[in-house]
């Protein structure tokens, strides 16, 4: 889902929005699942993802039990306070450009053997890269 960002919605909110998109995805949950979970909508977890509505303390820690991460990964990726415009991307984190997220997004809805056969694909291209899985 596209959304365009308030000029008002802080690049934190989006931060931390993106981050849960990004464990819910990797946990192959879907947005109902994680609302389910937390006892809100689906519409809400939509809002907190693309950064429409705040998190609250309390709703940021059920966050981290229902994703079993700790609450410092929604945080993970920001600029230390005063070293860096967090609206601007980090340059060397690939998360941070659009494309990248389409195609893990594309990637994990696919089978176990259409991701297997896209490994296959992206490591043919580049054998010299040395492989995380075995």
């Amino acid at each position: 889902m596209k959304t365009s960002h308030s000029p008002s919605t802080h690049p934190v909110d989006r931060h931390v929005g993106h981050r849960i998109q990004q464990r819910r995805k990797s946990l192959g949950l879907t947005q109902a699942q994680l609302a389910e979970a937390l006892g809100i909508s689906m519409q809400q977890v939509q809002k907190y993802e693309t950064a429409f509505n705040r998190i609250s303390a309390s709703r940021l820690y059920e966050l981290s039990q229902a994703l079993a991460v700790p609450v410092r990964f929604f945080f993970e990726g920001l600029p230390d306070p005063g070293k860096q415009d967090p609206a601007r991307p980090r340059d060397g984190d690939p998360l941070f450009h659009p494309e990248a997220v389409e195609v893990l997004d594309l990637f994990v809805e696919q089978p176990m053997n259409v991701q297997a056969a896209l490994l296959r694909l992206f490591h043919s291209m580049d054998p010299t890269r040395k492989r995380v899985s075995p």
